[in-house]
């Protein structure tokens, strides 16, 4: 199932087709990566990112990023759900 992840921040990528994000996992850590524009969303002043919905609790979601973050060691990320949409 896609989710939306709300995007801290958002920046041109190295290729025309590409925009980087920031956002954060569950433990308020910052991650970054670049992904493919077509999976980028605006809606009501923010800016989200498709990722796939593993696991839901209460207050928590485990989703799949779409392209492997810098910071972490895996695509696999835990976050509050209130930074998704769609779920």
């Amino acid at each position: 199932m896609w989710v939306w992840l709300k995007c801290n921040q958002i920046s041109e990528g190295m290729f025309p087709n590409e925009i980087g994000i920031e956002a954060q996992n569950s433990k308020g850590e910052i991650f970054s990566l670049f992904a493919d524009k077509h999976i980028i969303k605006k809606e009501d002043g923010s800016t989200y990112i498709r990722t796939t919905l593993l696991e839901k609790t209460e207050n928590e979601s485990v989703i799949v990023l779409p392209t492997d973050p810098y910071e972490l060691q895996s695509r696999i990320v835990r976050v509050s759900n209130s930074f998704l949409k769609g779920i």
